[in-house]
Parts: C-alpha cells; sequence; structure tokens
C-alpha cells in the first residue's frame, strides 16, 4: 500500500512541467535566525515630537515628569519616552539624535542605544 502512495507521488513530481508554481504544496515557515533583527521603522512624526519636547524644556527648563497633576505633563512624558525608545530601537538617524542632544536639559534616561 506504501508503494502505490510512494509511486502516485513520485508519478505527480515528474509530471510537473516548467512553470509550475508548487501552489498545493504546504509552505513551511522557518523562523528569523537567533540574534537577526528586522530594521525597525523609523519613529513616525519625530519633527512634532520634537518640537513640542523643544518648547516644553525652553518655557520649564526641565523634562516633564509623568506622575504630574498636568495631563498635559504627563502626555508629554509620554512622548519623551517615545522618542528614547526609538533611540533604544535605533530608529532615529544622527540627525535626530544631534537634535536631541543639542537641547538643552535633554538627556536619554536609561536608554542604552542597540541600533
Amino acid at each position: 500500500a506504501s508503494t502505490a502512495g510512494g509511486e502516485a507521488a513520485a508519478q505527480r513530481r515528474r509530471t510537473r512541467g516548467p512553470g509550475d508554481t508548487h501552489d498545493d504544496l504546504p509552505f513551511l515557515a522557518l523562523p528569523m535566525p537567533k540574534g537577526a533583527r528586522r530594521k525597525p521603522a523609523k519613529l513616525p512624526g519625530f519633527s512634532k515630537l520634537f518640537d513640542s519636547v523643544r518648547d516644553w524644556l525652553e518655557a520649564q527648563g526641565s523634562l516633564p515628569w509623568d506622575r504630574s497633576d498636568d495631563k498635559d505633563e504627563r502626555k508629554l512624558a509620554t512622548t519623551v519616552q517615545k522618542i528614547r525608545t526609538a533611540y533604544s530601537d535605533g530608529r532615529l538617524s544622527e540627525d535626530q539624535v544631534r537634535s536631541m542632544e543639542d537641547l538643552e536639559g535633554w538627556n536619554w534616561g536609561d536608554a542604552a542605544r542597540h541600533g
């Protein structure tokens, strides 16, 4: 019985012609190799985020606090964290990193650059 099944499969392989797409064959998804990283997407809307942090630093002289009673300050603290995370993930260009570092009062916090 197994011989007949094997012969049928061999016959199917032999009858495939050039240009066959093999759509009937199962697709095998392989995991990414360990240590391989996809290139992360850039931080969208960086200019607007930068402007809001710059304006805050110029007015307040220090970074926003995420536990503030002021809703706008907490929202901006989230923006700071987005920028730090993008930096840590290697999603900021060198020009964007320089722009942030040029701001009086800016720091990367605990973010370490990986990309």
